[in-house]
């Protein structure tokens, strides 16, 4: 169905009558993909996305946005709370299916496919508002996803912008309105990464949409039940209001669901506040009571205590007096509805408010099938989970029991054969130093490129494979790394995150453990795919501790037949672990000692110190003076003097990184973990981290000590870059950065031809790539002759080049 609004066609149902262009090997639909003039929509990729310079956006009528500020997998906090992740395409098609059934795009009575809804006096316009850095995503299936599902633990990535479009979405791709840098409070400034992330402010563009009366903001797992014409003129009839919003469980602003006058005007007093308020951390902003440092926790203090007669708390009830609206975020108890999550020991109201929300989702990713791929892609009298929740849908609790519409439509349900690389290789490298606070730091880093040595026709292939990393010079392979792992009782609880699947043995997924289980499988994953790391420069230890502590072995980081997989031993022995006891932060030292004085010598060792709660248990004692009986009372000073074991630690060289997991963590100066930690942040100067979700604690893990943003990533074979290479490609990881197996094409493989391949990087402090005097940029190149004779039979009258000399057959 095509609707008409006077300006340019926008078009609601997948695939219908679009103009496509090809760039490269991608095709993209120009009349969807919309790059702004915006000033801080400077950075993303113009050689890839293009806009035809006579395409218009519609204007006047609803904007519905949805925001997506990052990947998945992206290891900083900023992971994309409300992203869908695993089933992007289905939480994407069941939005939109809501949005058009809901508002004037789906009022055509001639269109004999739709089925029977309230009428909407309102057209819409559906948008996503992109980030460059979410455009390109691994997936959909990756990492632990294809553990769960029995797939290749293997990449491949998929380009978000063609999905969207092939749904029929409006895709603005656009920066953070906002650049960390940009931020005045330093606690704010040092710890937002910790917390959302700067990307969290994306959410804020919707008012950018100044050409549209109203924009409603909403998340992946949002669904209209009903047309909100009365919220809209509610905001519409009274000038002095600027936002209808509602609220999540904690009492902070959903931007799930609210309501917005696009007005630049207003956006700039946001983000000018934004910038300029201080936080604390016990009284939030401006010490008003308001906490929460991502967008929703600055709105509910913007709206409700700088502008409380201009933003208005609503209530989702239409016409019908039912529930106009369904916002998962709302009721964070039930899970997302991809996640097929029940939990048996729910009350009934929660049981009532969990069914109703995923009835209403569920239906819609039922009547996008029937309507639109017009075939039933699951079938759902085979499944009889809680078949009243998920009708029919899903198999099991956990994202492994969701059937996806992907699966059975057009993703791979297997990962791709990799690209055979040729094992006859060449290494080059530079160096660069990053200056930084005006000159008063710097950091010494280096940048490897490896390539074939020849180029050759290796098994058939046209393409040539490129690997290499990005690392602080100071800290380079061989590594002793042990993981030293909280399991006392309080691990047993539940922790914030995407729900992996995984039940505990007391019945609940996404544990405090789980999710400490999580972090240390990624970090083997980063191994597993590195191109500099492997059995022979890397060792692995793991220490677990409760009432007493136990260190559980040296291991081989890969599997010893299969190099490209997590050794199995450690994957066993991480995921047999169970919560119990006290919490015994001296014991764990013990036996990180003897972890390092038996790990090999000559090597960079690293040591991560995981922990939800407050040590309680008294040390031994090793010529320390305080002794009680344990266990004692939490932090008394008997549990948190391990001075004899910090020294010896000292003298193996040890960079001890201690992780508080939860609120219930301590990470104040003076205590536990703050003793234990010795690696202040390069940039910061911090000490401990404390992180509130899984996603933050992988990024915490996976944290290397390089310092500064990667601007600019370029691969050049012959001096033609290859436009699918970008950022994005360098996967960060605890010992710096690497990008691995990246092809580029068509090298002369003529012997006596010379072929290059050139790496240029950009690493800026700050993240701006218009400060140049905070930047290190390095270049790297290899020389690859051709290999390959050439050797040919001329027939009569040809004439052709052998080595320099003119050859005819006569």
């Amino acid at each position: 169905m095509i609707v008409d609004d006077g300006i340019h066609r926008s078009l609601c149902v997948s695939g219908a009558m679009r103009r496509r262009m090809q760039i490269g090997d991608r095709f993209l639909c120009d009349t969807h993909t919309v790059l702004d003039e915006e000033p801080f929509a400077l950075s993303y990729p113009q050689e890839l996305y293009y806009s035809d310079e006579h395409t218009k956006r519609p204007e006047g009528n609803i904007a519905f946005v949805v925001t997506i500020p990052s990947c998945p997998e992206d290891s900083t906090a900023e992971t994309g709370r409300d992203d869908a992740g695993f089933s992007f395409y289905d939480a994407a098609a069941v939005l939109k299916q809501s949005v058009c059934n809901c508002t004037q795009l789906n009022n055509d009575e001639n269109e004999e496919d739709l089925p029977s809804l309230p009428k909407s006096k309102y057209n819409s316009t559906l948008y996503a508002v992109i980030h460059p850095g979410a455009i390109s995503c691994r997936g959909p299936i990756d990492g632990l996803d294809a553990q769960y599902l029995g797939l290749p633990q293997q990449d491949y990535s998929y380009d978000r912008v063609a999905v969207l479009e092939e749904l029929g979405y409006w895709v603005v791709i656009w920066k953070e309105p906002l650049y960390l840098h940009e931020i005045e409070d330093e606690y704010l400034h040092d710890e937002i990464q910790n917390n959302t992330g700067i990307r969290d402010l994306l959410h804020l563009h919707a008012y950018n949409l100044t050409k549209h009366p109203v924009a409603v903001m909403m998340d992946f797992d949002t669904v209209f039940k009903e047309p909100i014409d009365n919220l809209i003129d509610e905001l519409l009839n009274d000038p002095t209001k600027k936002s209808l919003y509602t609220k999540k469980e904690d009492g902070i602003v959903n931007t799930g669901m609210l309501l917005v006058k696009p007005e630049k005007k207003e956006l700039k007093s946001i983000i000018d506040t934004f910038r300029s308020t201080p936080y604390d951390t016990d009284l939030g902003w401006d010490k008003s009571g308001f906490k929460g440092m991502g967008v929703d926790g600055f709105l509910t203090y913007y709206y409700e205590f700088l502008n409380s007669n201009a933003n208005t708390e609503m209530s989702l009830i239409a016409s019908s007096d039912e529930t106009a609206v369904v916002s998962f975020a709302s009721k964070e108890t039930c899970g997302k509805p991809w996640e097929c999550h029940y939990d048996k020991s729910w009350d009934e109201e929660t049981i009532n408010v969990c069914r109703t929300m995923n009835e209403a989702w569920f239906a819609y990713r039922k009547d996008f099938e029937e309507h639109w791929t017009k075939e039933h892609l699951v079938d759902t009298s085979l499944q009889n989970y809680h078949r009243d929740f998920f009708l029919g849908y899903c198999k099991s609790e956990g994202v492994e029991g969701y059937p996806r519409a992907s699966d059975h439509r057009n993703a791979p349900t297997t990962a791709p054969t990799p690209y055979p690389c040729d094992a006859d290789t060449q290494t080059s490298s530079t160096e660069g130093r990053l200056s930084y606070d005006n000159n008063k730091h710097s950091q010494d880093q280096e940048l490897t490129l490896t390539t074939p040595r020849r180029a050759r026709d290796f098994n058939g292939q046209s393409q040539y494979c490129v690997s290499g990393s990005v690392m602080d010079l100071s800290f380079v392979p061989p590594f002793n790394i042990l993981f030293v792992l909280d399991i006392s009782g309080s691990t047993r609880s539940r922790f914030q995150g995407t729900r992996s699947g995984r039940v505990s043995d007391i019945g609940i997924d996404n544990t405090v453990l789980e999710s400490e289980v999580m972090g240390c499988l990624k970090m083997l994953e980063f191994i597993a795919k590195s191109d500099n790391l492997s059995n022979d420069n890397v060792n692995i230890g793991v220490v677990t501790f409760s009432t007493t502590a136990t260190y559980h072995g040296m291991f081989p980081p890969l599997d010893l037949a299969n190099p490209g997989e997590v050794n199995p031993a450690i994957t066993t022995l991480l995921n047999g672990l169970n919560g119990e006891g006290w919490t015994n932060f001296d014991g764990a030292l013990d036996r990180a000692i003897q972890y390092f004085a038996e790990a090999p010598s000559g090597r960079n060792n690293i040591m991560y110190f995981l922990s939800d709660g407050i040590p309680n248990v008294s040390g031994d004692h090793d010529g320390e003076v305080q002794q009680i009986t344990s266990p004692s009372n939490n932090n008394h000073i008997s549990t948190i003097t391990f001075d004899w074991e910090l020294a010896r630690l000292d003298e193996f060289g040890v960079q001890r990184h201690a992780i508080g997991v939860g609120s219930e963590s301590d990470t104040r100066i003076g205590f536990g973990l703050w003793k234990i930690d010795n690696t202040p942040d390069p940039q910061y100067g911090t000490g401990p981290t404390q992180v509130m979700s899984r996603e933050a604690l992988v990024d915490a893990i996976m944290t290397n000590s390089v310092v500064g943003d990667i601007v600019h990533f370029t691969v050049k074979a012959n001096g033609v870059p290859n436009y699918d290479i970008g950022p994005d490609d360098l996967i960060p990881g605890p010992t710096g950065y690497s990008y691995t197996d990246l092809t580029v094409p068509n090298l002369n493989t003529t012997a006596g031809a010379i072929n290059t391949i050139r790496v240029e990087l950009i690493m800026d402090y700050d993240g701006n790539i218009n400060t140049q005097d905070d930047q290190n940029i390095m270049v790297v190149e290899n020389v690859i002759p051709g290999a390959v004779p050439s050797v040919f039979f001329p027939k009569d009258g040809d004439e052709r080049s052998l080595q320099g000399r003119s050859v005819r057959s006569v």
